[in-house]
């Protein structure tokens, strides 16, 4: 499914990933799904910032990314 744009900052090229179910009482066994750089030069890595409840929202948020975040 993946349409991920490149890094925008440093180029790499990221991943989709999920959360390990929640346990928390408001969200209990709920999976949300983030999108990450893992590339040893980016200066964002590894730390999923946007978590979304599903795949399609993590990769638009992704893609919707500035360098300057």
């Amino acid at each position: 499914m993946s349409d991920l744009k490149p890094c925008p900052f440093c180029g790499g090229e990221p991943e989709l990933i999920s959360s390990k179910p929640s346990t928390a009482n408001h969200n209990k066994g709920a999976v949300h799904f983030g999108v990450a750089c893992f590339e040893l030069k980016c200066p964002i890595m590894p730390y999923p910032k946007l978590w979304q409840v599903n795949e399609t929202d993590a990769v638009n948020a992704w893609n919707k990314r500035k360098e300057q975040e």
